[in-house]
């Protein structure tokens, strides 16, 4: 694995992004579980209301079925396979509401591992969840972030493990390594797209490769 020049990605990257303004209005551990599960769903300005929405369900129906939980996010019924991770964690997600179960003091491969059991979810997702829920200090690789890291020569190839491994430890304060996966998500929708890349004008253009960026399958 080369290594992350993180100094420089916090500096380029110190702008607040939608998603971490609107990760300020969870108020509880579902909600920001809730939220977690949701990003990539929904838009950020919905995030917090439809987190809350779920988080309102589990409290009245601990095992509400699809159609209940497309309603709460999205207002309509959908078969979307976006929210399959959410409904696979419905019942990890509701037992936050009753303070449990209680991972916080978890190394943070222990915790990834056992919060992708407990919620039935992949390791990226389980990453994300430890460092929003349990604030772990992890880098989550969900596609989108992994495509900026490999487009920059900063990863190695897919089938290296990493990402199997879902996540890059590293000893920084967590809200800076919840800023840093806010904004690389947010540079990934509006830049680092998967068909192609939009390399001008995009924030980590000064941090590519003098021969641009990396193909990768």
């Amino acid at each position: 694995m080369a290594m992350l020049p993180w100094d420089e990605l916090v500096a380029l990257l110190a702008r607040s992004s939608d998603l971490e303004s609107a990760f300020t209005a969870t108020e509880s551990a579902a909600e920001r579980a809730a939220f977690a599960l949701l990003i990539g769903v929904v838009s950020p300005q919905r995030l917090p209301q439809a987190a809350r929405a779920v988080e309102h369900l589990l409290r009245s129906n601990p095992t509400p079925d699809a159609t209940q939980v497309a309603r709460a996010v999205l207002g309509r019924p959908s078969r979307s396979a976006a929210l399959v991770p959410l409904r696979r964690a419905l019942k990890w997600l509701a037992s936050l509401g009753s303070g449990g179960p209680d991972m916080a003091d978890n190394a943070p491969e222990a915790l990834v591992s056992a919060i992708a059991a407990d919620a039935r979810v992949s390791t990226p997702i389980a990453a994300r969840l430890a460092l929003l829920v349990y604030e772990s200090p992890i880098l989550p690789l969900d596609r989108p972030v992994l495509r900026i890291l490999l487009r920059h020569g900063w990863l190695d190839l897919p089938g290296e493990g990493f990402e199997q491994e879902g996540y890059v430890r590293c000893e920084r304060p967590v809200a800076e390594m919840r800023k840093l996966y806010f904004a690389l998500r947010h540079v990934a929708e509006t830049h680092c797209r998967r068909a192609a890349p939009r390399c001008t004008h995009c924030p980590l253009e000064p941090l590519l490769p003098d021969s641009g960026p990396l193909e990768f399958a």
